[in-house]
């Protein structure tokens, strides 16, 4: 590798400074999403598990 191309090469803090403005895009487009009814898939088990333990809970009160 030639001197002038590692001066060339940009920093990874310049990549993650262009990639920032894309991920905050991303996010806003899937808080746009969870409106209409479309959740992650974090979010979707953390919603399931939540039902489960409603379920189990009403099974422990009857």
């Amino acid at each position: 590798m030639k001197d002038r191309d590692l001066k060339t090469t940009p920093k990874k803090s310049d990549f993650a400074r262009q990639r920032l403005p894309q991920r905050i895009e991303e996010t806003n487009n899937m808080i746009r999403m969870e409106h209409h009814g479309v959740y992650s898939q974090s979010e979707y088990l953390v919603l399931s598990l939540k039902e489960d333990q409603r379920q189990k809970i009403s099974n422990d009160n009857k």
